[in-house]
């Protein structure tokens, strides 16, 4: 505290003494500390409510963007498992090759629309993109990669609302 905001201070405290001890001043003196407490108060709620309000806000939408990440890592993890599969038995061969063929098709056509959801996270985080080729362990490792940063970063927006 700078030297004339201690004077302030310090003048005031003094006034206020005076007043209280001439008896009359002292309701003016209680009825202006209760209205400077009632605002404070009612300042600090509302600001504590807009706070948390932001913050909510800002959780929630995060939140969904990365139930949506995840649950799309999920479904590309489970639809690599089955092409792995199918890739098996599309080696051993047979008669339903024509028919795993199609249906691996069908599958990969929905892993690049998983690609599509997953990359323009993966790109922010400077994680490596993902593609038809990627292994299992690259599903992984991205998502090991991506999801933590993605956490951490919705952490800081929600205090970042505060400021």
């Amino acid at each position: 505290m700078d030297s004339h905001n201690k004077f302030s201070v310090v003048s005031l405290r003094t006034l206020k003494t005076a007043m209280i001890t001439t008896g009359i001043g002292a309701l003016v003196i209680v009825l202006g500390e209760l209205a400077a407490k009632a605002m404070t108060t009612s300042e600090a709620l509302d600001f504590v409510k807009n706070s948390a309000q932001r913050i909510d806000t800002t959780m929630n939408t995060s939140r969904n963007e990365v139930g949506s990440l995840e649950m799309a890592f999920e479904k590309l993890r489970k639809s690599k498992e089955k092409q792995v599969a199918m890739d098996k038995k599309i080696k051993k061969g047979g008669k339903d090759v024509v028919v795993l063929q199609e249906q691996k098709n069908r599958l990969m056509s929905k892993q690049t629309s998983l690609l599509r959801t997953i990359n323009p996270v993966a790109k922010t985080y400077n994680t490596s993109l993902l593609d038809e080729k990627s292994t299992l362990e690259d599903i992984n490792k991205a998502y090991n990669d991506i999801i933590p940063n993605l956490k951490n970063n919705m952490i800081a927006k929600a205090f970042a609302t505060l400021s």
